[in-house]
């Protein structure tokens, strides 16, 4: 198991977590929910992620769908303006 600090892991996976730089403890906690990991394999703490942070299929598959949805977003965003 690794440990990171928060803001490492937000800094770390900023790109996939829904608000960016400015998730909070709150905000990682959903988004490994909703990674549906084993929750055995990871474990938030007050300032520290500690995790398996290994890659899988269904890893891939979850982040693919994530990314997907955050770029959609951005060209309908910039459609707009």
């Amino acid at each position: 198991m690794t440990f990171l600090s928060l803001q490492e892991f937000i800094q770390l996976y900023k790109i996939i977590l829904p608000k960016g730089l400015l998730s909070s403890k709150e905000d990682v906690a959903t988004f490994l929910e909703s990674m549906n990991l084993n929750k055995d394999n990871y474990q938030i703490g007050i300032t520290k992620v500690k995790g398996d942070y290994s890659i899988t299929s269904t890893n891939i598959i979850s982040l693919f769908f994530i990314l997907k949805k955050k770029l959609a977003i951005k060209k309908h965003i910039f459609e707009h303006v």
